[in-house]
């Protein structure tokens, strides 16, 4: 007794140590003082995470003390989260039947009947209610003792007396009082500590463990998005154009990565404890730590997103797997709706990210894109030009200057990529000149939409004054015809070499070539 006071005082002192509370709720109970036992379960059940045997305490508590109403709504509540577990249904038939509520007690048992056909009591129970109702007898021949807790905790022992269901906290039979552990070599007078999924995952060490690791893919989600910044503020002040895909997804999507990875920081946690929920799930140990891990993982994800392509679908892929494979270990007691709610949330978070992205690429570039087929392109696109020796870097047949002539004029077309999406990301082009003697002055360089001279909006009209001279980035729409030109007075010396570095790959038709021709200056 002096154990369950010292207990009564710490739990006092530390209110959110459930753990204790339980263990507090249980030595009142088996002591007999069922209105302290009351105050403390009722605590559990309100402000705890959902517990099978705190309400199965409850009720028995509510049961002692002959408030069979409030232990059959207990009972009623607890079955339709947990539908299938036989204890609670025959714990629910003896209350009714205590509470001479026969009928809906044979019902009860019938139930219990269809989930465990092997049932010790069930059949035996069913034949002496309809008996009883039968002939009218009263509650005195229930065969309910003194020693009926009315609780039974399953998994556990049967009695090896009168085949009822025991759980392992208990010594002697709740029905007979038949002492259960007789393969012992010592009496057992006191249940030891039994190592559970849910004592393990509600541990401190556990909470502690899965909290440093979040916060760690946190620091480092913070670190690598910095970094990234870093680099595309670096590249955007240099003009840098974009050569390859992986410089796409490495300098134009940190805004995309971070919009999507703060909707899926959200999103994972959700959806898993909506199917959680949804599908019924027996949760063992907080839900609140199914939230943490979740949230865990979405981090990861967004971690792994800064890796190369090809490691990135790899490890998003694996990182799938194992949500599922965590789902099962974690909800093994019921495996086909815990892979139910793996495929399901998963099924969910697709939808909320590519959700996302639509939005997200639909306010950036002003498109509604499909992300499945514009992947789909890409990666075609990547394949397609994989192993070039420069990616990105394009000669342009520029036709020879002849004595006389004063222009250099060629017809180009830059061709899609195939996702409309790259088009836009990757539609920045750059030019190089190289002359084989210094330019004359005047000699410029022309990008238009049109063949003949004139500026127009948009165009680009320097002066050459270098003999390897670069333009600035222009912005190219794939598909649509320019002509380069190379142009000024006193132009006509040697030849001439023009390169295009960009995404978009440029095309020249049969008639894109235009001979050098001789303008009146």
């Amino acid at each position: 007794m002096t154990e369950l006071w010292d207990i009564a005082r710490y739990v006092e002192t530390h209110p959110e140590d459930f753990e204790q509370r339980w263990r507090l709720a249980k030595k009142l109970y088996k002591s007999w003082e069922y209105r302290l036992a009351l105050e403390h379960l009722q605590i559990l059940k309100n402000e705890w995470h959902r517990k099978l045997n705190v309400v199965r305490y409850l009720s028995a508590t509510y049961y002692r003390l002959g408030r069979y109403s409030n232990a059959i709504e207990e009972l009623r509540d607890a079955i339709k989260y947990w539908p299938d577990e036989v204890g609670l249904h025959e714990q629910l038939a003896r209350v009714l039947e205590v509470d001479n509520q026969r009928d809906e007690a044979k019902k009860v048992w019938e139930r219990v009947l269809a989930l465990d056909g092997s049932h010790a009591l069930a059949g035996s129970s069913i034949r002496r209610i309809a008996k009883s109702i039968e002939t009218g007898s009263g509650t005195d021949d229930l065969g309910i003792q003194e020693s009926d807790s009315g609780i039974d905790l399953s998994p556990g022992r049967v009695c090896p007396n009168c085949g009822a269901h025991n759980s392992d906290e208990h010594d002697r039979c709740w029905q007979c009082s038949t002492r259960l552990y007789l393969d012992a070599l010592e009496p057992r007078t006191t249940p030891g500590p039994i190592r559970t999924r849910s004592s393990m995952l509600k541990s401190e060490t556990t909470w502690l463990v899965t909290g440093l690791v979040v916060i760690g893919l946190m620091s480092l989600a913070i670190f690598l998005s910095f970094q990234n910044w870093s680099a595309a503020s670096k590249a955007g002040a240099n003009n840098m154009v974009i050569a390859t895909v992986e410089d796409v997804l490495h300098y134009r999507t940190l805004g995309l990565r971070l919009w999507t990875g703060a909707v899926l920081l959200l999103a994972w946690p959700a959806a898993l404890l909506f199917t959680v929920r949804a599908l019924n799930l027996k949760v063992e140990f907080p839900e609140s730590l199914l939230a943490l891990g979740a949230a865990g993982a979405a981090l990861l994800l967004f971690d792994f997103s800064f890796l190369p392509p090809f490691l990135f679908s790899l490890l998003s892929i694996g990182l799938a797997m194992g949500a599922i494979a965590t789902l099962l270990w974690a909800f093994s007691q019921n495996r086909g709706k815990a892979l139910q709610a793996g495929i399901l949330h998963l099924t969910l978070l697709a939808v909320v990210v590519l959700s996302a992205i639509i939005i997200h690429e639909r306010i950036s570039l002003g498109i509604l894109i499909n992300p499945l087929t514009e992947i789909s392109a890409v990666r075609a696109y990547t394949g397609a030009t994989k192993g070039q020796e420069n990616p990105g870097y394009h000669t342009l047949p520029m036709p020879a200057i002849k004595p006389g002539a004063n222009q250099s004029k060629l017809q180009v077309m830059w061709q899609s990529t195939g996702s409309a999406w790259l088009d836009l990301r990757g539609r920045r082009v750059q030019f190089a000149v190289t002359l084989d003697a210094s330019p004359e002055p005047g000699m410029r360089f022309q990008v238009t939409e049109k063949g003949d001279q004139g500026l127009e909006p948009g165009v680009i009209y320097p002066e050459v004054t270098e003999v390897n001279w670069s333009s600035k980035p222009v912005e190219i729409v794939a598909g649509k015809k320019y002509y380069v030109r190379l142009s000024g007075a006193g132009f006509n010396k040697g030849q001439v070499k023009v390169a295009a570095k960009g995404l978009l790959v440029p095309t020249f038709p049969k008639d894109a070539l235009d001979l050098s021709s001789v303008l009146n200056p």
